[in-house]
C-alpha cells in the first residue's frame, strides 16, 4: 500500500500526533501498532531494585523510593518533561486503524506490517524495534527524547538535567537502525535553557512533534531529507537500570530549584 505505519504506545499526545499525520497525509496512515505497557508485579519490581543497586544499595534505594512516594510536589515535576499544548480534541480516539500488541517485535507483527508494504514507519514510544521490523520499509524514523549523540538510550533529558547540561536538553529525530538511537540524525530540536522547566518542555515538545510530522510528510512525498551520521564516541547510551529512585528524587528537587530561580 506504500503508506505509513506508526509504532507507538498509547497516550493523548501520541493519538493526537497519529490523527494529525493521518489527516495531513490525506489518510495515508494505514495502521497504528500500539504496544501495551504493563505494571510489573511486586516481586519483579523488587528484583529490579536489586539488579539496579545491589543488595548493599537496597536500603538507600528504598529510602529514596519512600521520599518519592510521600513527596508529591517532587513527584509531579516529572510530568513537566511531558508538557505540551492541549490536544485533547485531536486525541479523543485513534482515527487510523489500530492494532494493540504485547510486543512489536514478534513474527505476527512483522507479517502484519509486511502485508501493508509501507513506504514509511514512524516510531514514537521508547521501545526497541528490531531489525526484522526496520527492514520492512523504505524509511524508518524515530523521535528520541534526548540530544544525540551525547545522550542516547532512556531518560536522556533527565540525565542531562542531573548533569546540569541544560544546553544539551533536546529532542532528536533520526533514522532507526539496529543500534539504539544511533541512526543518522535528521534534526535536533534544542530546548531553551532560559525558560522555566515546564515552559521549556512545553515549547520543546510542541516544536519537536510539529517537525516530526513535517519530516514524515516529506519522506512520504519522496522529498530529499538531509541527515548526518553520529559520532557515538561523543556520548553515552543510558540504560533503564541506571534510572533509580534516587535519581528520580534528585531530578525533581533540581527542577523545583530551577523553577524558583526563574520566577
Amino acid at each position: 500500500m506504500n503508506g505509513i505505519i506508526i509504532i507507538t504506545t498509547d497516550s493523548l499526545a501520541k493519538r493526537a500526533f497519529a490523527n494529525r499525520l493521518h489527516k495531513r497525509s490525506g489518510g495515508r496512515v494505514d495502521l497504528v501498532i500500539v504496544q501495551q505497557t504493563h505494571c510489573k508485579p511486586l516481586h519483579k519490581r523488587i528484583l529490579g531494585y536489586v539488579r539496579k543497586v545491589g543488595i548493599l544499595g537496597l536500603p538507600r534505594e528504598i529510602w529514596f523510593t519512600l521520599l518519592w512516594l510521600f513527596l508529591p510536589r517532587v513527584r509531579r515535576t516529572h510530568s513537566w518533561l511531558k508538557a505540551r499544548s492541549e490536544n485533547n480534541r485531536a486525541a479523543i480516539s485513534w482515527v487510523p486503524k489500530t492494532v494493540t500488541v504485547e510486543s512489536v517485535n514478534t513474527d505476527k507483527v512483522r507479517e502484519i506490517i509486511a502485508a501493508y508494504s509501507p513506504k514509511l514507519i514512524v516510531i514514537w514510544g521508547g521501545m526497541i524495534v528490531k531489525t526484522q521490523i526496520i527492514n520492512l520499509a523504505s524509511h524508518v524514523i524515530n523521535m528520541h527524547f534526548g540530544w544525540c549523540p551525547y545522550y542516547r538510550g532512556t531518560h536522556c533529558n533527565h540525565h542531562a538535567i542531573l548533569k546540569d547540561d541544560w544546553e544539551r536538553v533536546g529532542i532528536t529525530i533520526h533514522y532507526a537502525v539496529k543500534a539504539v538511537d544511533a541512526g543518522e540524525i535528521i534534526a535536533v530540536i534544542p530546548g531553551d535553557p532560559a525558560k522555566r522547566p515546564i515552559e521549556l518542555f512545553q515549547d520543546l515538545n510542541n516544536r519537536a512533534e510539529a517537525m516530526y510530522l513535517n519530516i514524515a510528510l516529506r519522506l512520504l512525498k519522496d522529498e530529499r531529507v538531509s541527515s548526518k551520521s553520529q559520532d557515538l564516541s561523543q556520548g553515552k547510551n543510558y540504560l533503564l537500570k541506571e534510572w533509580t529512585y534516587e535519581r528520580r528524587y534528585r531530578l525533581g528537587k533540581l527542577l523545583l530549584e530551577r523553577t524558583k530561580k526563574r520566577i
